[in-house]
């Protein structure tokens, strides 16, 4: 994020520091409510300053409504609890989701292509994402890739090293 946009060059530097960040923002969610648990990670690049943005989501069952931790913003979520699944923050690893990126010559993706939308959730039966392809009750990385020319939009399975999109 040195120019403050983010690259894919940059999964990196976010494998790096992504966990402190949240466990941060945990800090914040669990002062709001204490059974909150973690659900989705975007990653963005600071405002006006070098770094990276982490906007972190949690759910609390006591309140059905999620806290975006960045913001402090709660929104309901009108949800049945039991179908909330917590990210495990054990599997998310950036540094397995650009090899899998860079692996795929169909891409032909170069480490300088700016990422525009770099999140991550579990992709579950009742909170899907991508197309119907993609596997349920996994971890799934959403990224929008600026790329000559196209833009992509790209759901990555770093288990299975899996790339999905909308084909037309």
């Amino acid at each position: 994020c040195e120019s403050g946009t983010l690259r894919i060059k940059d999964l990196p530097a976010i494998a790096d520091s992504w966990l402190n960040g949240v466990n941060v923002s945990g800090e914040r969610a669990l002062a709001w409510k204490d059974d909150s648990i973690f659900v989705e990670l975007a990653v963005s690049c600071e405002l006006f300053e070098a770094g990276f943005r982490w906007q972190s989501t949690w759910y609390s069952r006591e309140a059905d409504a999620y806290y975006r931790a960045d913001t402090a913003e709660v929104i309901p979520a009108n949800a049945k609890p039991e179908t909330i699944v917590s990210l495990p923050k054990g599997d998310v690893d950036f540094n397995k989701l650009m090899q899998v990126l860079m692996a795929d010559e169909s891409l032909a993706l170069q480490p300088d292509y700016l990422i525009t939308k770099l999140d991550v959730r579990v992709n579950t039966p009742d909170r899907r994402m991508g197309p119907e392809t993609i596997p349920v009750n996994r971890l799934i990385f959403h990224l929008t890739i600026q790329s000559p020319g196209q833009t992509l939009e790209l759901y990555v399975d770093i288990e299975d090293e899996k790339v999905y999109r909308y084909e037309q």
